[in-house]
Protein backbone atom coordinates (compact mmCIF):
# COMPACT_ATOMS: atom_id res chain seq x y z
CA UNK A 1 0.00 0.00 0.00
CA UNK A 2 1.51 3.45 -0.99
CA UNK A 3 2.56 5.87 1.79
CA UNK A 4 0.22 9.04 1.43
CA UNK A 5 1.83 12.03 2.82
CA UNK A 6 -0.80 15.51 3.48
CA UNK A 7 1.32 17.99 1.59
CA UNK A 8 -0.68 21.22 2.16
CA UNK A 9 -0.94 23.98 -0.60
CA UNK A 10 0.91 27.24 0.88
CA UNK A 11 3.35 28.01 3.73
CA UNK A 12 0.61 28.93 5.89
CA UNK A 13 0.77 27.55 9.57
CA UNK A 14 -0.88 24.19 9.91
CA UNK A 15 -1.73 23.60 6.17
CA UNK A 16 -0.12 20.09 5.41
CA UNK A 17 4.00 18.89 6.56
CA UNK A 18 5.50 21.72 4.00
CA UNK A 19 5.30 23.99 7.56
CA UNK A 20 6.17 23.22 11.17
CA UNK A 21 3.07 23.63 12.71
CA UNK A 22 1.16 20.91 10.38
CA UNK A 23 4.20 18.70 10.29
CA UNK A 24 3.59 18.57 14.45
CA UNK A 25 0.49 17.98 14.00
CA UNK A 26 0.40 15.05 11.08
CA UNK A 27 3.30 13.77 13.21
CA UNK A 28 0.79 13.25 16.30
CA UNK A 29 -2.10 12.18 14.21
CA UNK A 30 0.01 9.07 12.40
CA UNK A 31 1.39 8.11 15.68
CA UNK A 32 -1.63 8.32 17.36
CA UNK A 33 -0.58 9.30 20.58
CA UNK A 34 -2.16 11.96 22.10
CA UNK A 35 -0.77 12.74 25.85
CA UNK A 36 0.89 15.20 26.30
CA UNK A 37 4.25 14.02 27.84
CA UNK A 38 4.44 12.30 24.63
CA UNK A 39 3.23 15.40 22.26
CA UNK A 40 6.03 17.17 24.16
CA UNK A 41 8.76 15.75 22.46
CA UNK A 42 7.51 16.18 18.61
CA UNK A 43 9.70 19.64 18.56
CA UNK A 44 12.77 17.40 19.84
CA UNK A 45 12.39 14.99 16.95
CA UNK A 46 12.04 17.16 14.46
CA UNK A 47 15.59 19.15 15.82
CA UNK A 48 17.28 15.70 16.13
CA UNK A 49 16.46 14.81 12.08
CA UNK A 50 17.67 18.68 11.39
CA UNK A 51 21.21 17.94 13.14
CA UNK A 52 21.60 14.52 11.31
CA UNK A 53 20.90 16.13 8.02
CA UNK A 54 23.18 18.66 8.42
CA UNK A 55 25.93 16.06 8.73
CA UNK A 56 24.90 14.11 5.97
CA UNK A 57 23.46 16.22 3.37
CA UNK A 58 25.38 18.00 0.68
CA UNK A 59 22.52 19.09 -2.12
CA UNK A 60 23.07 22.58 -4.68
CA UNK A 61 20.17 24.02 -2.66
CA UNK A 62 22.34 23.82 0.76
CA UNK A 63 25.11 25.98 -1.49
CA UNK A 64 25.55 29.64 -0.55
CA UNK A 65 28.62 32.01 -0.74
CA UNK A 66 29.81 35.07 1.58
CA UNK A 67 32.75 37.84 1.50
CA UNK A 68 34.96 37.76 4.63
CA UNK A 69 36.65 40.54 5.75
CA UNK A 70 40.82 39.12 6.62
CA UNK A 71 42.31 40.52 10.10
CA UNK A 72 45.99 40.23 9.98
CA UNK A 73 46.02 36.10 9.30
CA UNK A 74 42.70 34.96 9.49
CA UNK A 75 39.08 35.43 8.78
CA UNK A 76 36.09 34.50 10.83
CA UNK A 77 33.26 32.14 8.91
CA UNK A 78 29.74 32.40 8.29
CA UNK A 79 27.80 30.72 11.24
CA UNK A 80 25.83 28.93 9.00
CA UNK A 81 28.82 27.18 7.36
CA UNK A 82 28.59 23.50 7.42
CA UNK A 83 31.41 22.83 4.82
CA UNK A 84 33.79 24.92 2.65
CA UNK A 85 33.40 23.58 -1.12
CA UNK A 86 36.08 26.44 -2.16
CA UNK A 87 37.91 29.38 -0.77
CA UNK A 88 39.41 32.14 -3.84
CA UNK A 89 41.26 35.02 -3.38
CA UNK A 90 39.22 37.88 -5.02
CA UNK A 91 37.09 35.51 -6.20
CA UNK A 92 38.99 34.40 -8.95
CA UNK A 93 38.78 30.54 -9.57
CA UNK A 94 42.70 30.64 -10.58
CA UNK A 95 43.19 31.83 -7.27
CA UNK A 96 42.07 29.17 -5.33
CA UNK A 97 43.32 28.76 -1.99
CA UNK A 98 43.27 25.13 -0.67
CA UNK A 99 42.81 23.15 2.42
CA UNK A 100 45.71 22.05 4.63
CA UNK A 101 46.17 20.90 8.54
CA UNK A 102 47.02 23.64 10.72
CA UNK A 103 50.20 22.15 11.42
CA UNK A 104 51.66 22.30 8.41
CA UNK A 105 50.65 26.19 8.47
CA UNK A 106 52.57 26.18 11.32
CA UNK A 107 55.32 24.50 9.90
CA UNK A 108 56.12 25.82 6.35
CA UNK A 109 54.88 29.45 6.81
CA UNK A 110 56.00 30.37 10.83
CA UNK A 111 53.79 33.55 12.22
CA UNK A 112 55.59 36.79 9.72
CA UNK A 113 58.07 35.08 7.73
CA UNK A 114 56.20 34.87 4.79
CA UNK A 115 53.61 37.89 3.01
CA UNK A 116 52.24 37.03 -0.55
CA UNK A 117 48.58 36.24 -1.74
CA UNK A 118 47.40 32.97 0.54
CA UNK A 119 48.03 29.84 -0.69
CA UNK A 120 46.51 27.33 1.82
CA UNK A 121 43.82 28.12 4.88
CA UNK A 122 43.45 25.92 8.18
CA UNK A 123 39.78 26.00 9.90
CA UNK A 124 40.40 27.11 13.56
CA UNK A 125 37.46 26.97 15.62
CA UNK A 126 34.87 29.40 13.79
CA UNK A 127 37.71 30.95 12.05
CA UNK A 128 40.01 30.34 8.65
CA UNK A 129 43.78 30.71 8.74
CA UNK A 130 45.77 31.54 6.04
CA UNK A 131 49.09 31.51 4.83
CA UNK A 132 51.30 33.77 3.65
CA UNK A 133 50.01 36.33 5.36
CA UNK A 134 47.74 38.98 2.66
CA UNK A 135 49.96 42.02 4.83
CA UNK A 136 49.17 44.99 2.56
CA UNK A 137 48.40 43.06 -0.26
CA UNK A 138 44.71 44.36 -1.07
CA UNK A 139 42.15 41.59 -1.80
CA UNK A 140 39.22 39.69 -0.77
CA UNK A 141 38.21 36.38 0.58
CA UNK A 142 35.49 34.57 -0.93
CA UNK A 143 34.09 31.11 0.48
CA UNK A 144 31.71 29.11 -1.24
CA UNK A 145 30.20 26.49 1.09
CA UNK A 146 27.34 24.46 1.99
CA UNK A 147 25.03 26.32 5.02
CA UNK A 148 22.85 24.74 7.17
CA UNK A 149 19.15 24.08 6.58
CA UNK A 150 17.11 26.60 8.39
CA UNK A 151 16.28 24.94 11.51
CA UNK A 152 11.61 24.82 11.88
CA UNK A 153 10.14 26.30 14.65
CA UNK A 154 6.87 27.94 15.47
CA UNK A 155 8.52 31.27 15.03
CA UNK A 156 10.15 29.93 11.21
CA UNK A 157 7.19 27.56 9.93
CA UNK A 158 8.72 26.42 6.57
CA UNK A 159 12.29 26.26 4.83
CA UNK A 160 13.29 24.98 1.26
CA UNK A 161 13.67 21.59 2.50
CA UNK A 162 10.32 21.14 3.70
CA UNK A 163 8.31 23.01 1.28
CA UNK A 164 9.49 20.74 -1.54
CA UNK A 165 10.33 17.07 -0.34
CA UNK A 166 8.09 17.14 2.87
CA UNK A 167 8.47 13.19 2.75
CA UNK A 168 12.05 13.34 4.22
CA UNK A 169 11.25 15.68 6.92
CA UNK A 170 7.69 13.33 7.84
CA UNK A 171 9.58 10.22 7.66
CA UNK A 172 13.01 11.42 9.27
CA UNK A 173 11.16 12.89 12.62
CA UNK A 174 8.94 9.53 12.54
CA UNK A 175 12.14 7.53 12.33
CA UNK A 176 13.18 9.27 15.61
CA UNK A 177 9.42 9.16 17.11
CA UNK A 178 9.37 5.66 17.09
CA UNK A 179 13.00 5.04 18.12
CA UNK A 180 11.48 6.89 21.50
CA UNK A 181 8.89 4.82 21.46
CA UNK A 182 11.39 1.53 21.59
CA UNK A 183 9.27 0.26 18.15
CA UNK A 184 11.98 -1.49 16.68
CA UNK A 185 9.69 -2.54 14.06
CA UNK A 186 8.38 0.56 12.84
CA UNK A 187 11.74 2.42 13.30
CA UNK A 188 13.15 -0.16 10.11
CA UNK A 189 10.29 0.92 8.23
CA UNK A 190 10.00 5.12 8.49
CA UNK A 191 14.19 5.09 8.39
CA UNK A 192 13.98 2.79 5.02
CA UNK A 193 11.62 5.22 3.48
CA UNK A 194 13.28 8.14 4.97
CA UNK A 195 16.48 7.32 3.71
CA UNK A 196 15.10 6.32 0.14
CA UNK A 197 13.98 9.64 0.05
CA UNK A 198 17.25 11.58 1.00
CA UNK A 199 19.16 9.13 -1.95
CA UNK A 200 16.71 10.71 -4.33
CA UNK A 201 17.36 14.28 -3.33
CA UNK A 202 21.10 13.20 -3.52
CA UNK A 203 20.82 12.04 -7.11
CA UNK A 204 18.66 15.11 -8.18
CA UNK A 205 21.20 17.49 -7.23
CA UNK A 206 24.00 14.91 -8.93
CA UNK A 207 21.62 15.62 -11.78
CA UNK A 208 21.50 19.36 -11.18
CA UNK A 209 25.46 19.70 -10.94
CA UNK A 210 25.83 17.47 -14.55
CA UNK A 211 22.59 18.63 -16.02
CA UNK A 212 21.36 15.03 -16.36
CA UNK A 213 23.59 13.60 -18.85
CA UNK A 214 25.82 11.17 -18.26
CA UNK A 215 29.16 11.29 -16.45
CA UNK A 216 32.55 11.14 -19.02
CA UNK A 217 35.21 12.94 -19.30
CA UNK A 218 35.12 15.58 -21.80
CA UNK A 219 36.76 18.53 -23.29
CA UNK A 220 36.02 21.67 -21.36
CA UNK A 221 34.95 24.44 -23.93
CA UNK A 222 38.52 27.14 -24.07
CA UNK A 223 37.94 30.79 -24.95
CA UNK A 224 38.25 30.95 -29.43
CA UNK A 225 37.42 27.73 -29.97
CA UNK A 226 34.29 27.94 -31.30
CA UNK A 227 34.98 29.94 -34.32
Amino acid sequence: MPIIVPIGTSTVAGTGVVTYSGLVSTLGDWLNRGDTDFTSQIPNFVTLLEAELNRTLRVPEMEESAELTVTDSSATLPTDLREIRHLYWNGDIDNEIVPVPLSTIRRDYPLGSFTDRPLVYAVRGGDIELAPLPGDIDGTLTVLYYEEIPALSADNETNWLIAAHPDIYLFGSLTMAEAFLWNDERVGQWRGAYENAVEQLKAQGVSKHHGGGPLFPRPIPRPGAVS
